[in-house]
């Protein structure tokens, strides 16, 4: 049996980016099923922080849960930005007893085009889904679960696990096209 993943998105993110990334995550996961929820997810207005100027990501992430189907994970692509208690901002975040993850766009965006800002999305949505499926951050400069603290170190990163993640993923039985 293989991932079965279900990809929402907030008022503002473009069809494109959802559609890359359900296209990537196919090609990335043998036996990957990804559905598009097709209504746009309400972030609810209480998760904002006004002091901050940004919404409370385990908030957001708490809330896809209760969207996702049993057996399946459930990724949000949000157009905000957002923090946890004691960082500045993150780009995403998964819960990985919840299944579900959010990844949030807003800071993406920033200083590029939008083929290269499609390109951080994917990789973060990768980075996350891996959270989500036992992964730690890993100290390989290009493999996709490598921390990244700035834009430039999401552009440094690849798409793909590195061998000892990919040794992780497939002891859990998950088969990736690497």
């Amino acid at each position: 049996m293989g991932l079965c993943i279900i990809m929402f998105r907030s008022q503002g993110v473009e069809e494109e980016v959802v559609r890359s990334c359900k296209t990537v995550l196919k090609d990335v996961f043998v036996d990957c099923s990804v559905e598009i929820f097709e209504d746009v997810v309400v972030i609810p207005e209480h998760f904002y922080n006004y002091g901050r100027g940004q919404y409370l990501a385990d908030g957001i992430v708490y809330r896809v849960s209760e969207l996702v189907k049993m057996d399946c994970f459930g990724i949000l692509l949000a157009d905000v930005d957002a923090y946890v208690e004691g960082l500045n901002f993150v780009f995403g975040l998964a819960i990985p007893w919840l299944r579900s993850a959010a990844v949030f766009l807003y800071r993406l965006r920033f200083g590029t085009n939008f083929n290269n800002y499609l390109h951080r999305v994917v990789k973060e949505v990768i980075h996350e889904l891996g959270h989500l499926l036992g992964l730690e951050h890993c100290k390989s400069p290009g493999c996709v679960m490598n921390f990244s603290n700035s834009v430039y170190d999401v552009d440094k990163k690849g798409y793909m696990f590195c061998d000892k993640c990919l040794k992780k993923l497939s002891k859990k039985g998950i088969r990736t096209s690497a």
